[in-house]
């Protein structure tokens, strides 16, 4: 484990041998340069740096893909951010970039709304400006993630898509799945590289059959799930209704995050539990192209008070203290063991409470997790 030796030194290690013909053939992509035959001799600080480019090398090699261009693009972007000081802190830095990293999936029957969800995700990422629509056919922009042209179409998905943005210091990557039937398996697929799922609810029609499926797949690989109650923006079943069949055909306890306001078909706003805090929402023509904006406040604000009016004020405050004296607690253990799914209420359609949504789900969901095989071994 010296940096004292020569090349040719460790050429006679058969384990090392491809790796080193890699480091003498691409030597000026490492951080310390040079296509010298000989290794200076170096600090123990950069023993990380040299361990990691055998790992590159051997994988390169072994998998047979010895372009020159990839395994140089591969070593330069390895150790772009390696710091002269050792490998520490760019483990350091590396750990924090995987705590900041959210990969989830979007499940549902057919219609209820995945992708347009996403297309509104992506709209309050930052990563489109101008939100498309799966409506309509002759719609004058379409959703990003459906690409193909039968997608287009006919507005639905028929492959997995995996879209990314930034959001807040989150790496955000949000895999788009197929809702029929007939393209199930590709779905199923997806999943495996999931580390958390949201679950969507059409609010008129409840639990579909396709949603039960996919719901027991997440649930049997103990995916934590967060469930988005879609469509706020129609006449639909009750709040208290949809709740209360989630927990029985599941069999998975729900804690609302945040509780609609207003009457059905006509809901204004949403209540944080969490934070005690109202969200109202502006009346907006966009039909849900843009940002909707929002009013906080508190609940015992008097303008907010108001602006609520005071019958759905006092339904509002009968929900709240049902909600606290008969629902369960919130606990982050049990979501992430998928035993508790938090729940939201909104309209991917219109925005409304797709912006909290986001915030809260990034807030609440894991960073990437190990993966357990069949045979016991774990894949970090």
């Amino acid at each position: 484990k010296s940096f004292g030796k020569t090349l040719d030194e460790w050429f006679k290690t058969p384990y090392n041998s491809s790796c080193v013909r890699g480091v003498a053939q691409f030597g000026s992509a490492l951080p310390w340069g040079g296509r010298g035959r000989e290794f200076e001799s170096r600090r123990s600080d950069h023993l990380n740096e040299l361990d990691a480019t055998k790992v590159i090398f051997v994988a390169f090699f072994h998998a047979k893909m010895t372009k020159n261009a990839i395994i140089r693009l591969n070593v330069r972007l390895l150790f772009k951010r390696t710091p002269r000081n050792g490998g520490s802190a760019c483990m350091s830095d590396l750990q924090d970039k995987i705590a900041k990293r959210r990969t989830f999936a979007i499940i549902s029957h057919p219609d209820a709304g995945k992708t347009t969800l996403t297309e509104k995700l992506l709209l309050y990422g930052g990563a489109i400006h101008l939100a498309g629509s799966v409506k309509s056919r002759k719609a004058n922009r379409h959703a990003v993630s459906d690409w193909m042209e039968i997608e287009k179409q006919r507005g639905i998905s028929v492959t997995s898509s995996v879209l990314q943005f930034d959001y807040d210091g989150y790496r955000v990557n949000i895999l788009d799945t197929p809702g029929h039937q007939d393209f199930s398996e590709d779905t199923y697929r997806t999943l495996i590289a999931a580390d958390s799922a949201v679950m969507l609810i059409d609010a008129a029609k409840g639990v579909e059959p396709q949603t039960k499926k996919l719901f027991w797949v997440c649930h049997r690989r103990k995916l934590p799930i967060f469930t988005f109650v879609n469509k706020l923006d129609r006449y639909g079943r009750a709040p208290m209704d949809l709740m209360d069949e989630i927990e029985k055909v599941l069999h998975i306890n729900a804690f609302p995050i945040n509780w609609p306001i207003g009457v059905d078909g006509h809901y204004i706003g949403v209540y944080d539990r969490l934070k005690k805090q109202v969200e109202l929402f502006d009346n907006d023509s966009s039909h849900g192209s843009k940002i909707l904006k929002s009013t906080t406040g508190d609940l015992n604000d008097p303008a907010i008070r108001e602006a609520i009016g005071e019958t759905n004020y006092q339904n509002l405050l009968d929900d709240i203290e049902l909600l606290d004296l008969a629902g369960d607690e919130f606990d982050l253990d049990k979501v992430n063991a998928g035993e508790l799914t938090p729940m939201f209420f909104g309209s991917a359609m219109t925005n409304f409470g797709v912006r909290s949504f986001l915030e809260k789900f990034l807030e609440l969901s894991p960073m990437p997790q190990p993966r357990h095989l069949k045979d016991g071994g774990v894949v970090k």
